[in-house]
């Protein structure tokens, strides 16, 4: 009779909350020979996030980190991303130099407008909003005061892209004239021919970024011999 109350005892412990499969192991352990009087709380219940590939949140789809739209966690608006700062006069060197960080981070699209801006009613217009507005920063970290004041106020990054381009690329003239006249005038000095050839070869390359528009590669004997001939006129 002890034994039987004993484990009348544990069945009372049971709470009528309990999952219908911890009521079948206490009635279990009445009708069988263990008589412990323990009382068992089931296990908090924990809930589980999974995160699939093309989830939303709040409406918005999660990007891929090949995406031009993924922002890693290291970039934010003080950011630096070219060495070059452009004053006007260095308009190609900084020209390169952006294009190659911008490449890197996967940017290209939003300066030469080849992703635009989406609709307003498109799930990804916020996210491109935001991209555009840390590519607006990332150019602005790199062009003087005077420069900063008058792009400012532009919406779209490939704005103010055009406007450097359509100020500082093609009105370059100037440059080209003095690039000439450095090349022509530079001696070997003092100098080792290492350094001097890095140098003469700096401004050659100077010079060949000063041209308005780009040809097309082409691989025919014509432009190949072409070629050779502007490279025999840098080497003399």
């Amino acid at each position: 009779m002890v034994k039987q109350g004993r484990k009348m005892r544990t069945r009372k412990t049971v709470s009528d909350s309990e999952t219908p499969a911890l009521r079948n192991r206490s009635h279990s352990s009445i009708n069988g020979d263990d008589d412990l009087d323990v009382d068992i709380d089931p296990p908090p219940t924990v809930p589980v996030h999974r995160v699939t590939q093309g989830s939303t949140h709040s409406g918005i789809t999660s990007i891929d980190t090949h995406s031009p739209y993924f922002l890693h966690s290291a970039d934010h608006p003080g950011l630096v991303i070219a060495n070059q700062n452009l004053d006007g006069t260095n308009y190609n060197n900084w020209y390169i130099a952006m294009r190659m960080s911008l490449d890197a981070k996967n940017k290209i699209g939003f300066v030469d407008g080849s992703l635009v801006r989406p609709d307003a009613n498109d799930p990804l217009s916020k996210i491109w909003s935001r991209c555009n507005s840390m590519v607006k920063s990332w150019l602005l970290n790199t062009v003087n005061r005077e420069i900063y004041d008058s792009i400012l106020y532009y919406e779209d990054v490939v704005e103010m892209w055009n406007d450097l381009y359509s100020r500082f690329r093609v009105s370059n003239l100037p440059r080209k004239y003095q690039l000439e006249q450095f090349i022509a005038t530079l001696k070997q000095g003092n100098l080792d021919l290492s350094a001097y050839y890095t140098k003469k070869k700096t401004l050659w390359e100077q010079l060949s970024n000063t041209r308005i528009t780009t040809a097309r590669r082409c691989n025919c004997d014509h432009v190949k011999e072409l070629l050779e001939e502007a490279e025999t006129s840098r080497i003399i």
